[in-house]
């Protein structure tokens, strides 16, 4: 296991994430839940193991859900069949064109990354059952305040990591170029580890546990959350 000391990045307008992580300073990816959890390990499926189509089309359904694909991928099927996004109470969620627009590419790209992964570096880690980390230096914590920039509402807390499946690299930038102008190179740069030539932004993406590093971030977590919207 790696000896690296990691930062995360935590929205606390992100009710998932910050009730997660309050509950014992723990957040777990929905690859290492599938397998320590008996309960949910009948149904569940590595990401891997799902066929491109199917993410598209239905989601990984029976899985436990990593917040981008509850973000993106399911919403994203649910217009691809035609259905309208509802809440809990049955009531369509007004989303924009343009909104919609956005995320449907965001799942696309989502969807390209994944189908590459599988092709350039199968044993990386997925995008799509990953904890994202950055290295705890200051070239870490740029990578990170250039992905949120300056917001009141992102705290970076340490973290451990406790259980690790897989731990992968990749230069961010490829992505978020992709996003703007996609190309198969791109792809293939990112899972390759190809660094940027204007100067890589790494981010590490970890499928397993971890938990903060520091006691004292918890009860900062759980304080400042409860002062902070939801929206």
């Amino acid at each position: 296991m790696t000896q690296r000391s990691f930062i995360h990045a935590l929205d606390l307008r992100n009710f998932f994430a910050c009730h997660n992580i309050s509950l014992d300073g723990s957040l777990w990816t929905p690859n290492f839940l599938g397998l320590a959890d008996e309960g949910l390990r009948a149904t569940h499926r590595h990401i891997g193991e799902i066929p491109i189509e199917e993410l598209r089309s239905t989601g990984p359904t029976g899985n436990v859900l990593a917040p981008r694909v509850a973000a993106y991928f399911i919403p994203g099927a649910i217009w691809g069949a035609g259905q309208k996004l509802a809440n809990g109470y049955g009531q369509e969620i007004q989303i924009s064109e343009g909104k919609k627009a956005n995320m449907i590419d965001v799942r696309d790209a989502e969807l390209a990354f994944e189908a590459g992964r599988r092709r350039y570096s199968p044993n990386s880690t997925s995008r799509l059952s990953c904890i994202w980390l950055a290295e705890h230096s200051a070239e870490g914590e740029a990578v990170v305040r250039h992905m949120f920039g300056d917001n009141s509402h992102i705290v970076i807390v340490g973290m451990r990591i406790t259980h690790q499946l897989s731990l992968s690299r990749a230069d961010a930038r490829w992505f978020e170029e992709y996003c703007y102008s996609p190309s198969e190179s791109k792809v293939e740069n990112y899972w390759k580890e190809v660094p940027h030539p204007d100067g890589p932004r790494w981010e590490w993406m970890l499928d397993g546990r971890v938990e903060l590093s520091n006691a004292d971030d918890l009860e900062l977590i759980r304080a400042k959350r409860a002062t902070s919207p939801t929206q």
